[in-house]
Formats: structure tokens, sequence, C-alpha cells
């Protein structure tokens, strides 16, 4: 965070409390950033430092926020830039905004960034955040939370967790040791617990239930 003087609207809010919410915003999977109008980033949490580092889907290049290619760090900083200038307009409606930062060719997933207004100011300037999420998540830490949640026995457990690796029935009967009757018989009674249909919509809800913290 900059040591120029933050102004946070809401009372109570202590900017004393920065270190201890930049703490907080680091425990998070999601990259989170909030910028000025022009994309100079104010503070970025470790997920979002970490994506800058490694070049996807974002990078920080001369203190200003970047995407994959020129393209896109045009709508991004566009998007930054309304951002900022819907911030002192209160009376219009919320302003939202979801764009891609990444294309799957390259890399085989896509990356979301949603940027709202901060109710904040910069030396009164106005500050933007910024979400980045990535697809598909590399974790596998909501498997247990599916079983629990589903009632799921051992044996469909250990299914899903293939299936989550985007195994197919019979490559998952392959790596369990098990017959291809066997593996669809499991599957459909997942199916039959989560309320699914698909493969993809069991992957749906695997990753809907994803914890949204970093796993250290």
């Amino acid at each position: 965070m900059h040591a120029s003087a933050l102004t946070v609207f809401d009372p109570l809010i202590d900017v004393s409390l920065d270190s201890l919410l930049g703490s907080a915003l680091d425990q998070f999977n999601a990259g989170f950033a909030a910028s000025l109008a022009n994309g100079e980033v104010v503070h970025a949490n470790a997920a979002a430092r970490s994506m800058a580092d490694a070049g996807w889907p974002i990078r920080i290049e001369n203190g200003r926020l970047r995407a994959e290619d020129a393209a896109r760090t045009a709508l991004l900083l566009r998007a930054i830039f309304e951002a900022a200038q819907a911030a002192s307009r209160a009376s219009e409606k919320p302003f939202d905004r979801e764009l891609s930062l990444s294309s799957p060719l390259n890399r085989g997933a896509i990356a979301i960034a949603m940027i709202r207004p901060l109710d904040a100011q910069l030396d009164g300037r106005p500050m933007v955040a910024i979400h980045i999420a990535t697809y598909p998540a590399q974790s596998n830490s909501a498997l247990p939370v599916v079983t629990q949640c589903y009632g799921l026995t051992k044996a469909e457990a250990r299914a899903l967790e293939h299936f989550a690796k985007g195994c197919s029935v019979t490559e998952a009967a392959a790596a369990l040791s098990l017959s291809v009757n066997t593996v669809k018989t499991h599957l459909q009674n997942i199916f039959a617990k989560t309320g699914a249909s698909r493969q993809k919509d069991l992957m749906k809800i695997v990753d809907d239930l994803r914890s949204p913290l970093a796993h250290f």
C-alpha cells in the first residue's frame, strides 16, 4: 500500500487496519488488486502478486496492470477507468464489469477479471477493485467436502477423485483396477446423490465447493 493518505468512506473501517486487511486478502486463492483509474496498482494480494510474477493472467509493468495481450490490456484498462469514473457518480446504477483476461487456447485455462469501484480514495483519487479468478481451479481440496455433503461412499469418493482429474470412465477404471461397469455404477450413484446428469455438471459442483482459501 502506498504511503499516501487513504480515505475510506465507511466510518466503521479504521485505516489502521490496513495491514490486517492486507493479511486477510493474502489468504485467498483468487487474485485481488486495488488500482487507480490509470491502472496503477495500489495493492495486490499474494495471489495477484504470484500471478504477476508468473506473467499470467496479469502482469504488472511500471506499476500498472496488464493482461495477456495488448487487446485484453486495453479492455482491462478501459474497464478500470470507467469503474473509477462511476465511483464519483453514485446516482447512476452500480458499475460491475466482467471480462476475459486470457484465451484458453494457450494454457488450457481461462481467467476472468471482475471490476468494481471501491468506496475509497487515495489522495482524492478514486480506487477500483479488480478480482481475478482462474478456471479450472487446480486444487482438489473440495473432494472431501463433496463426499461429506452428498454422503458418498469411499469407493465413490475414489472414483470422483479420478473424474476430477479429467479421467474418463475407462481411464478411472484402469487407474482403480476396477471393471468399467463397476466405475459406471459408481458414477451413476454419484449422479443420483448430487443431482448431476453429466460429468461436466459434476465438475461444476466440485468447482463451486472449492475453498477460496489458499493452501500454504
